[in-house]
């Protein structure tokens, strides 16, 4: 009888799941011909690769061949399956990205431990080590092994994720994930979607500049005192109002393509970093929304309404 090796369960959940009638076809075909397929892949005494034949073989007592492979660590192992499972799939783009991201977390909790490793040899403080340019760098150090992984550049695997995050926008997902629409397609009419909705969302009263806020609280050539609520509109004003135009200039940008002085292409990077400017820039309203005078009339303090 061959050696009994062990199922990881996490290991396991990786692969695809055989359906019933799959499953009894193997089982008929290993009952009638025998161990005919690749060989079972393990590694040291788990299975990697073949969960489904290794559980026949042994519930019917076939003898069954084994293939042998050496990582360092389980998440070198996790990595080998995920480019086995994609590679073996019958998968368009964006199919592929959907699949690879459901391994991010394990990507970002190793970029992490390379981060503080680095950190440590250079003797940083946590504090400086977790700076948002090295947040930037980890995040795009995942993105770039999770698009090696689906076998797509870094761009259309942010452009693929991007639309896969989408809220609200079911129909336009299912038109990329069948193939109906391409990701660069997809992800253009998101971009579309997402300007309509900015500017259905925000009055026109609150489009007005500061400047405007400004003007109307003075009294020949001399300002009045301006409450913390007016001045808290005031920013806000203010934002809506660059938002709406940093989006267009953004939008207009990212249909670009960009070189160095060198000559290499950074297309790559640029859209990132202008994405990534366009995100601190809601999340900056999105604090301003959340403040409040105080209730007790202190003009030093700002109340945060939720968080």
């Amino acid at each position: 009888m061959s050696k009994e090796y062990r199922i990881d369960p996490e290991l396991k959940s990786i692969m695809s799941e055989l359906a019933k009638d799959e499953k009894d076809t193997l089982e008929k075909s290993l009952l009638q011909d025998g161990y005919k397929g690749p060989p079972i892949v393990v590694w040291e005494d788990t299975i990697i690769d073949g969960h489904n034949r290794y559980e026949l073989c042994r519930k019917h007592n076939i003898p069954f061949e084994v293939q042998e492979m050496q990582f360092d660590s389980k998440e070198e192992v996790i990595q080998w399956m995920i480019r086995a499972q994609i590679g073996r799939r019958n998968l368009n783009h964006a199919q592929r990205i959907r699949l690879a991201e459901r391994f991010r977390p394990l990507f970002e909790q190793q970029a992490r431990k390379n981060q503080g490793t680095r950190n440590d040899l250079l003797n940083i403080p946590p504090n400086l080590g977790d700076s948002k340019k090295k947040r930037e760098s980890k995040s795009r150090e995942v993105n770039s092994q999770l698009a090696k992984i689906a076998n797509v550049s870094p761009e259309t695997y942010r452009k693929g994720v991007k639309v896969l995050n989408s809220d609200d926008n079911e129909d336009l997902r299912q038109d990329m994930l069948s193939g109906n629409k391409s990701i660069n397609a997809s992800y253009k009419e998101l971009q579309r979607l997402e300007k309509e909705g900015h500017k259905m969302d925000i009055p026109q009263q609150v489009k007005e500049s500061a400047s405007d806020l400004v003007v109307e609280k003075q009294i020949e050539g001399k300002k009045e005192h301006i409450s913390v609520e007016e001045y808290l509109l005031h920013i806000k004003a203010s934002g809506d109002k660059l938002l709406i135009d940093v989006s267009d200039g953004v939008n207009w940008l990212l249909q670009k393509e960009y070189i160095s002085a060198s000559g290499s292409d950074i297309t790559s990077r640029i859209c990132t970093e202008l994405n990534d400017y366009l995100d601190s820039l809601r999340k900056f309203q999105e604090l301003i929304t959340t403040m409040c005078p105080d209730e007790c009339g202190n003009e030093n303090v700002i109340q945060i309404k939720s968080m």
